[in-house]
């Protein structure tokens, strides 16, 4: 199976975003999907991760609630 380009696009932009490689990236969400610990040298970054993927989640409900109702300037 071929992953969408945007969907990869997407992958390498939060990677990018959170300072990770995409591997990385990939692995810590694998992990964290499975209930498996990040290794014992990245317990921080995993929990770094995790936070921010709770804000970017916050971010995003904020952002599709709000569609809509913020008037846009023509110019």
């Amino acid at each position: 199976m071929v992953l969408p380009v945007e969907l990869i696009e997407a992958i390498k932009q939060r990677a990018r975003g959170l300072g990770l490689s995409i591997t990385a990236y990939v692995s810590a969400l694998v992990r964290a999907d499975l209930g498996q610990p990040a290794p014992a040298d990245l317990p921080e970054l995993a929990e770094q991760l995790r936070q921010l993927q709770v804000r970017v989640e916050q971010l995003e409900r904020l952002a599709a609630s709000s569609v809509g109702s913020v008037p846009v300037d023509p110019m």
